[in-house]
């Protein structure tokens, strides 16, 4: 059998090498051929390749590799070897070719080489790295779920099989309603899993709080891209909180009530039952994924368990007291996951234990897998109180490697570009790729939320606070951006899924909602003014409301800063050339230039103080540089020389001369005049000191009396000497 599978291989080899491009018909205007990277965990990465004269699958695809920034590393000239670090590893994964069927809707294995497709007669082309159902028979990997009509698939519960909650396709800055349905079965508390433009939800049934008991069973239903029901397929009864899996043309969702049931995706049809046996509140709290060909999933019951594709047990192994709510996470032919005893446990394929690493006294936190190692929330407990918690990060051979603590009850970590978050009911908190805290922002809340989904720059939770609040924050700082407030009233305890655009979240009463992720470009309207008051600028631009947009200004001095306004003092008057680049999570980006002239505001010129008889007038000449704007008046101060001065008099701007007569004779007053121009006061001029004179005597009374006196005398007398005659 080994010799029969080198001998084909080596015969698709060789097609491959000498296939002959253009044998295929080519439409009549090709503008783009979609390639598609499927890593094979969930993740995916699609790039539009424009198609040029005589391009071949394989040309498209380096041309693909090299847009999304992923190194290809090929085998025998036009075979893959790796890419993006996903390297063959035959007889398990390995890269296996597609080509899209327009007629059919779906995936084809190609028949021929890379260089044998003639991209001009393809919508798209898929690169899976997946391993063969039975590489002994040859019998090949599923197809992807991605297609080019719906691009990015959300399969698990957190996205992938490293468990990152993270999709790294789509970046948004705005959020509208698109549309809402009530189910009518219950609560819904696990998250939607979403592929082929279909959603799939599965909610609790209903419960008799009276009792309390479950009235009905648990369902699993598919919802169209509008919302509408396309199948219901009932569950066993017990309380819902682990989220299916989308996988190989089934629905594999786990059940309360222990049981693990696998429905057709197409027609809601039951494939297969297994029962783990674990029971209690509920059976089964962690989520499947799928790995090489197998279901792995965990019960409350302690075990993980690894299951065919035809739902029949491979192994399963104890790890502990219990699983609650850790699912597990795969790479590399190793399995993670967290126990009620406070361990992270890694578990090669085979169901042997590899290591366990003790982090607190439970791990409920799904492990988050990246390059160098595995991070994972833990919680402490004294009794049955939680006391504290945090995120921890320990190495793939199981050293720990950082701690951090970040209060009680925390989520499980989601991977961003920023570091990881992980939630809590009352806070969000960024942890930075080293382990430090890199900010924490107040959620509110009245309990434990799900933990949060995040795409590019951003970062969405639900959150409880009298109802379920869809919350969106940035994730460089964690600022809240927009909050939609779920109705009816309810709480919601999932987590949102974000696919093709949309986001879906859930809640406590049986409610779906889909919102569209509209991507909001910067325009050009979004402008910014400037303000000025001396050497000081004021820059501003309008708000958008709901959107998060980044602003980065440029002064043209060598300064910058960022937010939506800013403000800047300049050292010298002048003309600067001002830049505003205006960004979003997109990465599309605005730039805005203005110029702006600087003024220097300065004082009012040559203040002279003269004094006289009981007045002193001053005199000045206006500013030399009036700040740019026109001067509207003068204010004239005073103080008694060596006092505080206080204000005397506002004259007009065309008036440079003012007499102050109520000073006190003798008294030495100082005085300064300032400018006001139309915003605002300029600096003070130089001060002048003047003292008032005392106004001269008027002797003029006293001199008219003594003239009347001596002119009264002289008459008297005349009169005297007149008589004396007369004798």
């Amino acid at each position: 059998m080994m010799r029969l599978k080198a001998v084909v291989s080596m015969s698709i080899m060789l097609l491959a090498l000498f296939a002959l491009p253009g044998a295929q018909a080519a439409p009549a205007s090709p503008q783009s051929i979609a390639v598609l990277i499927d890593f094979g965990n969930g993740q995916v990465s699609w790039a539009d390749v424009p198609v040029t004269s005589g391009m071949n699958g394989w040309n498209a695809t380096t041309n693909a590799t090299e847009m999304l920034g992923l190194q290809l590393v090929p085998a025998f000239g036009t075979f893959v070897h790796s890419i993006g670090g996903f390297a063959d590893a035959w007889p398990n994964e390995t890269w296996n070719l597609w080509v899209w069927n327009n007629v059919s809707g779906s995936w084809e294995a190609s028949m021929t080489g890379a260089t044998g497709i003639n991209a001009a007669s393809v919508e798209a082309i898929a690169w899976s790295y997946a391993a063969y159902i039975d590489p002994n028979m040859f019998i090949g990997p599923h197809a992807p779920i991605a297609t080019p009509d719906n691009r990015y698939p959300w399969q698990s519960y957190r996205h992938d099989s490293f468990n990152t909650g993270l999709q790294p396709s789509f970046a948004t800055n705005n959020m509208t309603a698109k549309w809402s349905a009530n189910l009518s079965n219950g609560a819904i508390d696990t998250q939607i899993v979403v592929g082929g433009g279909r959603e799939y939800v599965v909610t609790g049934g209903i419960m008799d709080f009276a009792n309390p008991s479950l009235d009905t069973n648990a369902s699993l239903i598919c919802l169209n891209a509008s919302g509408d029901i396309q199948w219901t397929s009932e569950m066993g009864r017990g309380y819902q909180v682990a989220s299916p899996l989308l996988y190989a043309g089934m629905l594999i969702a786990p059940c309360g009530n222990g049981v693990v049931y696998a429905f057709d995706a197409e027609t809601g049809a039951r494939v297969w039952t297994f029962d783990t046996g674990s029971r209690g509140f509920p059976g089964i709290s962690s989520s499947p994924i799928a790995y090489r060909n197998h279901i792995v999933l965990a019960a409350n019951n302690g075990k993980l368990y690894s299951l065919f594709e035809n739902g029949t047990q491979d192994w399963n192994v104890s790890l502990g007291s219990g699983i609650y709510s850790s699912s597990p996470a795969a790479k590399n032919g190793t399995f993670y996951i967290g126990n009620e005893d406070g361990q992270l446990k890694a578990i090669f394929t085979n169901g042997t234990i590899a290591w366990s690493a003790s982090l607190g006294s439970k791990v409920r936190g799904s492990p988050t897998l990246v390059t160098d190692g595995i991070v994972v929330s833990y919680l402490n407990y004294t009794g049955t109180s939680p006391t504290n918690g945090g995120v921890a990060k320990v190495a793939y051979n199981g050293t720990l490697m950082w701690r951090t603590v970040t209060g009680q009850t925390p989520g499980s970590a989601t991977l961003t570009a920023n570091g990881f978050v992980s939630v809590n009911y009352t806070a969000a908190t960024m942890i930075g790729l080293g382990g430090g805290v890199a900010w924490t922002t107040a959620i509110g809340g009245d309990f434990s939320n799900g933990p949060p989904t995040a795409i590019s720059g951003s970062i969405f939770i639900l959150r409880n606070d009298g109802s379920g609040h869809l919350i969106a924050l940035g994730a460089k700082t964690g600022a809240i951006y927009t909050q939609k407030v779920l109705a009816p009233v309810n709480y919601a305890l999932g987590s949102p899924t974000i696919s093709d655009g949309v986001l879906y979240a859930t809640s406590d009463n049986g409610w779906v909602y889909a919102f569209n992720l509209n991507d909001v470009a910067p325009s050009p309207s979004t402008g910014f003014t400037i303000s000025m008051h001396n050497l000081m600028a004021s820059f501003e631009t309008p708000v958008s409301t709901g959107n998060l947009f980044q602003y980065s200004w440029d002064f043209g001095d060598s300064a910058s800063a960022s937010g939506r306004t800013a403000s800047h003092t300049y050292s010298a008057p002048g003309t600067y050339a001002v830049n505003l680049t205006i960004s979003n999570p997109a990465g599309q980006t605005l730039r805005l230039a203005q110029s702006v002239t600087v003024h220097d505001f300065t004082a009012p010129r040559g203040l002279v103080a003269l004094a006289g008889q009981g007045e002193v007038t001053l005199n000045w000449t206006a500013p030399s540089d009036n700040g740019g704007v026109s001067i509207v008046s003068y204010k004239i101060y005073r103080a008694v020389q060596g006092g505080e001065a206080s204000l005397l008099a506002t004259v007009l701007a065309s008036n440079l001369t003012y007499v102050d007569t109520t000073g006190v004779a003798g008294t030495t007053y100082s005085y300064y005049v300032v400018a006001v121009n139309g915003q605002g006061a300029g600096p003070a001029s130089a001060a002048q000191t003047a003292t008032p004179q005392a106004a001269p005597v008027d002797n003029t009374v006293l001199y008219v009396g003594i003239v009347i006196v001596v002119l009264a005398i002289l008459g008297a007398a005349a009169i005297f000497v007149m008589r004396g005659r007369k004798k």
